[in-house]
C-alpha cells in the first residue's frame, strides 16, 4: 500500500515538472532567436557620386555591407575606409569612381583620369599652374539631382529590399539628358563630372602704343642786320612726339579686345625760328646796296668851272671841296654828311653815290643840287626828278663806290 502510493506521488510530481520545461524550453528559444535575429543589426550610409544610401543589415564590415548593397568594387574604385574596418568605426561610406577629364591648355589636349573632386585639384595635382589672369572654361554633360535613394533590410533578411527613387526628380532628370551640354566659364573649385572638358584660356593683358609725329611750325621774326630776300634759321626746328595707349587683352595669344587708355605727348615739338632781313636795297652798278630811306626830289645841277671846286664852308670840319659826288641839300631834310645814292626816274643815268656836303639859299624842302665840272653839263641836266636812297651804311667811301659810275 504504501509502495503505491509513492508510485502516485512520483508520477504526480513528474506530471507537473513537464510544462515547466516545456515553459523554460519555450523562453530559452525566444531568447535565442532575438538574439540571432538582433546580432550585428547595423546601419550605414553609402555615398555614391551624387547618389547616397541607407543600409540597415546584419553585419560586421565595410566589406560586408558594400556587398550586401550590391556593389561589384575593382581596383578602380576608391573608398575614405578599408573593407576590413567595422561598421561601427566609420561614420559613412564614400565611393570614388574614376573621372575621366581632358584638360586643354596653352593649345593642347590631356586626358586625365582622377579621383579630385574639383577642377583646381586636378589641375594641381597633374602640374598646371593658373595664374590670376585665366579663364576655366568647363563643357560637361548635364548634371543630374541628387537622387537620394533609401535602402532598409529586413532584420531578418540578408538583402536590401528595393531602393526607393522619387519620380520627379527621374522625369526631371530624364529631360535634362535630352539638353545638349553647354560651355561656360566656372570657378576653379567646381565640381567636376564624369566625361568633363576643362579648357584653361591663357589670359594675358598687355598694352599697345600707337606713336604720332608733332610737326613744328616754322616763326619767322625780322633782322635789320639783313637784306631783304635774306634769310637765316636761328633755331632749328624740331619734331615732337605724341603716344596713344592701349590695354590689349589676349586669349590663348590671341587678341579678343583693345581699349584706349589715354594719349601723353611725349616729346613737345620745337619751332623752327627764321630771321629775314628787312633791310632794303636797290640794284647800283656796285650791285645791291642797302638803303634805310627812300626820298623824291627835284634836282638841279651847279659847278664853280673848276675840277675842284672851292673849299665848302657849309661842311666845316668835313673839309671837303666841291667835287663830283658832292650835293647841296636842306639840312632839315637831309642832314650834312649823309651819304645818298641818286637815282634817275627817267630811265637816264644815274648820278650815283654822293654825300651832303654843300647847302644853297634856292635848296630848301625837297630839293637837291648836284656838283657837276661844267656848265654846259648842268645845262644838260636841268631840272629832274631823282630817288635819294639814304645809305643803311653811313662809313661807305662814296667816292671810292664812284669809280666807274657814268659821272665821274
Amino acid at each position: 500500500m504504501k509502495s503505491q502510493f509513492a508510485k502516485k506521488l512520483i508520477g504526480y510530481v513528474l506530471l507537473m515538472r513537464y510544462p515547466l520545461m516545456l515553459v523554460g524550453v519555450f523562453i530559452a528559444s525566444l531568447f535565442l532567436a532575438s538574439s540571432i535575429l538582433m546580432k550585428d543589426v547595423s546601419s550605414v550610409i553609402i555615398s555614391d557620386g551624387n547618389s547616397l544610401y541607407e543600409l540597415t543589415a546584419k553585419c560586421d564590415t565595410v566589406g560586408e555591407a558594400l556587398s550586401l548593397a550590391g556593389f561589384d568594387l575593382n581596383d578602380d574604385y576608391m573608398l575614405n575606409c578599408e573593407l576590413s574596418d567595422t561598421l561601427a568605426s566609420v561614420d559613412y561610406i564614400e565611393i570614388s569612381r574614376p573621372v575621366t577629364v581632358d584638360v586643354v591648355v596653352d593649345n593642347e589636349k590631356q586626358t586625365l583620369v582622377t579621383y579630385s573632386d574639383t577642377i583646381s585639384d586636378v589641375l594641381e595635382e597633374n602640374g598646371i599652374q593658373l595664374d590670376s589672369n585665366d579663364v576655366i572654361e568647363v563643357e560637361a554633360p548635364v548634371s543630374t539631382d541628387v537622387v537620394e535613394k533609401e535602402e532598409t533590410a529586413l532584420e531578418d533578411a540578408d538583402e536590401i529590399d528595393e531602393v526607393e527613387v522619387d519620380a520627379d526628380a527621374a522625369e526631371d532628370n530624364a529631360a535634362e539628358d535630352e539638353t545638349e551640354s553647354e560651355t561656360e566659364t566656372v570657378e576653379s573649385s567646381a565640381e567636376i563630372e564624369a566625361e568633363t572638358v576643362v579648357s584653361v584660356v591663357r589670359v594675358e593683358t598687355t598694352y599697345h602704343y600707337d606713336y604720332e609725329t608733332l610737326y613744328y611750325d616754322i616763326e619767322y621774326v625780322e633782322d635789320s642786320s639783313m637784306y631783304t630776300g635774306e634769310s637765316k634759321v636761328i633755331t632749328p626746328g624740331s619734331e615732337g612726339e605724341k603716344v596713344y595707349t592701349f590695354r590689349v587683352t589676349l586669349e590663348d595669344g590671341v587678341e579678343v579686345s583693345r581699349e584706349f587708355v589715354g594719349e601723353e605727348v611725349t616729346v613737345e615739338p620745337v619751332n623752327e625760328v627764321v630771321a629775314y632781313g628787312t633791310k632794303a636795297t636797290m640794284t647800283t652798278s656796285r650791285g645791291q646796296v642797302a638803303y634805310s630811306e627812300v626820298l623824291s626830289v627835284n634836282a638841279t645841277a651847279y659847278t664853280n668851272d673848276s675840277e675842284w671846286g672851292d673849299l665848302l664852308h657849309s661842311t666845316g670840319s668835313l673839309g671837303l671841296r666841291a667835287r663830283w659826288g658832292i650835293i647841296a641839300v636842306d639840312p632839315s631834310v637831309i642832314p650834312i654828311g649823309t651819304k645818298v645814292y641818286v637815282k634817275s626816274t627817267d630811265g637816264s643815268a644815274d648820278y650815283g653815290f654822293a654825300i651832303a656836303a654843300d647847302t644853297g639859299g634856292a635848296i630848301i624842302g625837297n630839293k637837291i643840287d648836284l656838283w657837276m665840272d661844267s656848265e654846259s653839263t648842268c645845262n644838260s641836266w636841268g631840272i629832274r626828278s631823282v630817288e635819294v636812297y639814304i645809305l643803311d651804311d653811313q662809313s661807305s667811301d662814296v667816292f671810292e663806290l664812284r669809280n666807274g659810275s657814268v659821272w665821274p
